[in-house]
């Protein structure tokens, strides 16, 4: 998995901040394991957590010729997860009111109505079925 994004997302913060570009030279990232996302989410967290070591090194007055700094996308991603909170919201109910396993007559009949479109598709036959008796 390529680092691009990573970089590209750690200069654009590093600018924000009015970090010094030389400093990003010292930054790598590794560890590929990364949070299950179509969203470059574990980048963001890796290049956030990059930006804000960069900016101590300058507050202590660090040169460019500090050690290298290392970021793991492992790290970055599972302190995103636990640290993260929405303010003023709450997070949604990540299994939708009808999902579920549910007893049937041969058996058990798991129905996964996350999704939008699979909820209509689930009461649209459970309406017909139960108009049908």
């Amino acid at each position: 998995m390529s680092n691009e994004t990573a970089y590209v997302l750690l200069e654009d913060i590093a600018a924000a901040l009015g970090l010094r570009h030389e400093a990003q030279l010292r930054v790598a990232f590794t560890e590929e394991e990364r949070l299950p996302s179509c969203w470059p989410v574990s980048d963001l967290a890796a290049a956030s957590i990059a930006a804000a070591a960069m900016a101590v090194s300058e507050l202590v007055g660090s040169s460019v010729s500090s050690p290298p700094l290392s970021v793991s996308y492992r790290s970055a991603s599972l302190w995103f997860g636990w640290s993260i909170k929405p303010v003023g919201w709450k997070l949604p109910d990540p299994w939708d009111a009808i999902a579920g396993d549910y007893k049937a007559r041969d058996g058990w009949l798991k129905i996964h109505t996350n999704a939008p479109h699979h909820r209509q598709a689930a009461l649209t036959v459970l309406r017909s079925y139960s108009g049908s008796r």
